[in-house]
């Protein structure tokens, strides 16, 4: 079956856009990396950090998801199993053993592409304290910390009216065999539309 990123090659009115972020500064205060009120689909995270306390928080008017390499780890979610909906630990290697610091990169490569609307906020930090999944609490030592390479891959809709009007065309294109005249579009405008 289709999905509706199967037809993006053929709509119009979309970005595919990369935002990327080298050698971020991570204190204990929550700092906001990326902030975008749009419509679209996000696609894939990746961060790699100095700490493994270190903690990705990604923030929709629909839904959070927080990203926290030494949490993923402990679940032992070290690798993404198709079709995936959940965050996975790419990187694990402490400096020294049960050291904070080293590099820790996790990552979300969604199977289905998570659809947003309204405000997209990325921040990062590292927490006062951080409950593991077995119920224990950690303070983490350092108070500072680098995110050195975040990557946020996203769709979104640059225009409105030219997606759903070319969406819309395609799907009639699909039904009929054949590029719609203007007065069928009309007839299926007023069907749909009641």
């Amino acid at each position: 079956m289709l999905r509706l990123r199967d037809y993006f090659p053929f709509l119009k009115g979309w970005s595919y856009d990369t935002f990327v972020k080298r050698n971020v500064d991570v204190t204990r205060k929550v700092k906001t990396i990326l902030r975008r009120r749009e419509k679209g689909w996000l696609v894939s995270i990746i961060m790699m950090a100095s700490n493994k306390y270190v903690t990705l928080e990604v923030k929709t008017d629909q839904f959070s998801l927080t990203l926290n390499p030494e949490t993923l780890y402990n679940l032992r979610i070290v690798s993404t199993l198709k079709p995936s909906h959940l965050p996975f630990t790419v990187r694990y290697s402490e400096e020294t053993a049960g050291s904070e610091t080293g590099y820790f990169a996790v990552a979300l490569d969604d199977a289905d592409w998570v659809p947003y609307s309204g405000t997209l906020e990325i921040r990062a930090q590292i927490p006062e304290k951080v409950i593991l999944p077995d119920y224990t609490t950690v303070t983490p030592t350092a108070t500072s910390a680098k995110i050195y390479f975040l990557q946020v891959v996203r769709v979104r809709i640059v225009s409105e009216r030219d997606f759903f009007t070319s969406l819309q065309k395609l799907l009639a294109t699909m039904a009929i065999g054949r590029e719609p005249r203007a007065e069928e579009i009309e007839k299926i405008k007023a069907k749909l539309l009641g």
